[in-house]
């Protein structure tokens, strides 16, 4: 599963949780490049993803804010 690199434990040089609140633009910046690879024809994604129906999702666990995104993506789209 991928992880967000910062705030994961296994960060090389050790956590840095204040880089959560960047986390909603780092999901955002995902969309949007998966978004302009459907819309090319010569990409992987090429019209595989329906932008009209983009789902985002999260889970925690523990302290690991991994729904915290999630909640903000859908507070601040």
């Amino acid at each position: 599963m991928p992880h967000f690199p910062l705030p994961y434990a296994g960060t090389p040089g050790g956590i840095d949780g204040a880089d959560v609140q960047h986390q909603p633009g780092d999901v955002s910046f995902v969309i949007d490049q998966v978004l302009a690879d459907a819309s090319s024809e010569d990409t992987v994604f090429a019209g595989l993803v329906d932008d009209e129906k983009i789902g985002v999702a999260g889970h925690s666990d523990l302290l690991s804010l991994g729904g915290l995104p999630t909640t903000d993506l859908a507070m601040f789209p």
